[in-house]
């Protein structure tokens, strides 16, 4: 290893924030020992937290959902390096759009099964966006429904294009 080289952490470091000493726990065991857990309560003690810690994962859990869009914004904001998402007792269409454009790399519902969360913090780690599937299957039928613009550029090419070369 280079002088140069930064030391590799052994696990990644997840701040999970949420105003229910419950749901702290349950996302917690629900991680395991992959990662680093370190906890907050409130919205200034997660930002705190995050200023401090500088975690690669932030996991915000705040009621009413605009309050934790508005957390996880924040942190986003503040924490360029850190990866927010946002989980809502109530999956809603509208505070997902609010929540991608505040930068939030994920978006996911309190009732998602346990076993799943570890997934979403390695997908999410990972440059992946997390976002339910219910929210996905809107989005597509809401852009095809509405005629979306089937002429788009796709990566420097027409769908047409790539239509063609896929039968060549």
């Amino acid at each position: 290893m280079s002088a140069a080289a930064a030391p590799t952490r052994a696990k990644p470091r997840v701040l999970i924030a949420a105003e229910h000493p419950a749901t702290r726990a349950g996302v917690r065991l629900a991680l395991g020992e992959t990662v680093e857990c370190t906890e907050a309560e409130d919205v200034d003690r997660a930002l705190t937290a995050a200023l401090r810690d500088r975690p690669d994962v932030c996991m915000v859990d705040f009621e009413p959902a605009g309050r934790g869009i508005r957390a996880a914004a924040e942190i986003a904001a503040k924490v360029p390096g850190a990866r927010v998402g946002v989980m809502t007792r109530r999956v809603n269409e509208d505070d997902f759009i609010v929540a991608l454009r505040s930068r939030v790399a994920g978006y996911a519902s309190e009732e998602i099964d346990p076993s799943r969360l570890q997934h979403l913090v390695e997908g999410v780690l990972a440059g992946e966006p997390a976002v339910p599937r219910r929210i996905v299957t809107r989005l597509i039928t809401v852009h095809t429904s509405r005629g979306g613009n089937r002429d788009a550029d796709v990566g420097g090419r027409r769908p047409e294009d790539i239509n063609t070369r896929a039968r060549e």
